[in-house]
């Protein structure tokens, strides 16, 4: 089941809130297990280049024409206000961005490099941060899906 990243908000809101955990924030699959195709999860599409954030073991994560397929949802896991772990639903693997190795896909380890901060842009879209890097997810037709220093430009505005 496909969410909005406004439900995902105003879980992270109501966490914040009430202190009580959001039901966004269901426990983890451990590493390298595939993710149950029936948990809710986001298509992240970008505003620029309309094309789906997409992770598969023989392309890596790229961004791809939008088509439905399990290579393209990410369950979201809330870990603490304001911050998530994004988990392909095919590969079982986590969004993963550091200063070494950049905007990757890797085994979910739990590790800091797996920490996104998913922002709100006043109804524009979202965008997706790397807690460590505070660099953001960024594709373009021209340099391909990378991150770089936050600018709220189409380029780094997601959308479902």
């Amino acid at each position: 089941m496909m969410v909005g990243i406004g439900m995902i908000l105003a879980a992270l809101t109501s966490f914040l809130v009430s202190g009580a955990a959001p039901a966004a924030a269901a426990p983890g699959t451990g590493a390298g297990s595939v993710m149950n195709p029936n948990a809710p999860y986001i298509v992240p599409k970008n505003k620029a280049t309309n094309k789906c954030l997409d992770d598969s073991f023989e392309f890596n994560l790229r961004t791809f024409e939008c088509n439905g397929q399990r290579y393209q949802r990410w369950t979201v896991i809330v870990r603490t206000i304001g911050i998530v772990t994004l988990i392909n639903q095919a590969t079982g693997r986590c969004l993963d961005d550091s200063g070494t190795y950049g905007l990757r896909s890797f085994e979910c380890n739990e590790g800091e490099y797996q920490l996104m901060a998913v922002n709100d842009s006043g109804g524009n879209g979202y965008s997706i941060k790397g807690v460590q890097t505070r660099l953001c997810a960024d594709d373009s037709k021209q340099f391909g899906l990378r991150h770089l220093s936050c600018n709220e430009l189409p380029f780094q505005l997601w959308g479902n």
